[in-house]
């Protein structure tokens, strides 16, 4: 899906000496300093030859990728692709950071992006532009004859192509499970068709991040459906027929997802999977102790007028005769056993006993329960302590050893240090003791 290197790839490719190869109108190329890809399907046009050779290989790497997400192969006949590279000039200073054009060529057509470089290399968002005429190209290789009399043509979905990208950076850097996470709690996904029908704008920051991480949602919906690759290329060579209904085409193409209700709710699924892909991670000994904590306390009703007392797992003696305690000690070892599939290893002793002492007082079992808190309480104590000696350990190992330095202790190296070394007083006896001190 889209695999390429991230943005800072295209920047340190692009942000070398540049020679002008003027885009503006009424000034042409030079074709004899161009760069043709290993597919021969992009075309780059540059002065620096490193520039060309770089631009290409990185375009051949967004192909492959889009390829992939397809199931397709290389092998079909294929509409030429041109890219020129020119830095920012006063004749077309005026001009967008890039150009995205499509034009007859040889009886079919062929895509140009003319990128132009100022101080902002990154506005040009040159992989978006790359898996746009990937599309583009893909949906009209077979019919170059759907391009209207007057040029225009129809524009792959926005949220396939940013889907696509974004799905491929997760899958570099990981899911931010957070992020996903808080998008499930606030739930206020817009409808799928309103959704799928507004084009982005430029909103802010936050606003384009929570478009993209739903486009990507939706993109790999559609891609583990059943023949999902297939039947999202159906879906792109569609793209000349010019569907207006976005919802009705994914409908038919997906036959899995057969009705909007149905497409809106698997795509809010999706939403939730990616908030919790990160539960195979285990908690720190800290982040479980403090989990723990919270198991063994649970409030049960006293008296009638409704009134709680909180009650902690050792206080049995004072709670089992309540006739609510047994759901609550039900509850805290199911929670138990909960916590121990995600909770540190280390702790795993600790909570198989108080999954044991909470099932135990739960049938009214109280013989031995006293000393099994007791010996659980002390290992926890000690486990703590242990990782705290190791954290403390580690922390002075990279103040006083390490050659090189996290500067997170510089502060308080500089004040230990400043404490070690006695203050020089300047009294006339200090300075005599001082004289001496130095003599002997």
């Amino acid at each position: 899906m889209f695999r390429f290197p991230l943005r800072t790839f295209f920047l340190a490719a692009l942000l070398g000496s540049v020679a002008v190869v003027s885009t503006c109108p009424g000034q042409t190329v030079d074709l004899r300093k161009k760069t043709v890809s290993s597919s021969r399907q992009f075309v780059v046009y540059c002065e620096d030859p490193a520039v060309r050779s770089r631009v290409a290989s990185f375009a051949e790497d967004v192909k492959g990728e889009f390829l992939k997400l397809l199931g397709e192969y290389d092998s079909a006949r294929k509409q030429p692709i041109i890219v020129t590279i020119a830095p920012v000039t006063p004749e077309n200073s005026a001009l967008p950071p890039v150009s995205f054009g499509v034009f007859d060529f040889e009886g079919g057509f062929k895509i140009q992006i003319d990128v132009r470089l100022g101080d902002n290399p990154a506005g040009s968002n040159f992989q978006r532009q790359i898996v746009r005429a990937l599309m583009i190209e893909y949906a009209y290789r077979n019919k170059p004859e759907a391009f209207r009399t007057d040029g225009t043509y129809s524009e792959p979905p926005w949220w396939l192509i940013e889907g696509g990208i974004q799905l491929s950076r997760r899958r570099d850097t990981g899911i931010d499970t957070e992020f996903f996470r808080r998008l499930v709690e606030v739930n206020r996904l817009p409808p799928i068709d309103q959704f799928l029908s507004e084009k982005p704008k430029d909103y802010a920051e936050t606003a384009q991040a929570i478009d993209h991480a739903c486009a990507m949602c939706l993109v790999q919906l559609l891609v583990e459906q059943p023949n999902g690759r297939a039947n999202l290329s159906r879906l792109l060579r569609r793209l000349p027929d010019g569907v207006p209904d976005p919802v009705a085409l994914l409908t038919k193409e997906f036959p899995a997802l057969s009705t909007e209700k149905s497409l809106q709710r698997w795509w809010t699924l999706n939403l939730a999977r990616f908030s919790a892909a990160d539960r195979y991670k285990g908690l720190t000994p800290e982040e479980t102790d403090a989990q723990l904590s919270l198991l063994l306390h649970f409030d049960l009703p006293v008296g009638k007028d409704g009134s709680q007392r909180t009650y902690t797992v050792d206080q049995f003696e004072q709670y089992l005769k309540n006739p609510a305690s047994r759901a609550a000690l039900l509850h805290g070892q199911a929670a138990v056993v909960t916590l121990s599939t995600q909770g540190s290893a280390l702790y795993r002793p600790v909570l198989a006993e108080y999954e044991q002492v909470f099932s135990l007082l739960a049938r009214g079992k109280t013989r031995g329960i006293k000393d099994r808190i007791k010996k659980a309480e002390g290992y926890r104590e000690n486990v703590l302590k242990r990782t705290a000696d190791i954290a403390d350990f580690m922390n002075w190992y990279e103040a006083t050893q390490m050659a090189s330095r996290s500067d997170a202790f510089d502060g308080y190296m500089r004040v230990a240090n400043e404490l070690e070394t006695p203050l020089r007083k300047s009294d006339p006896i200090s300075t005599y003791l001082d004289e001496v001190a130095q003599e002997y």
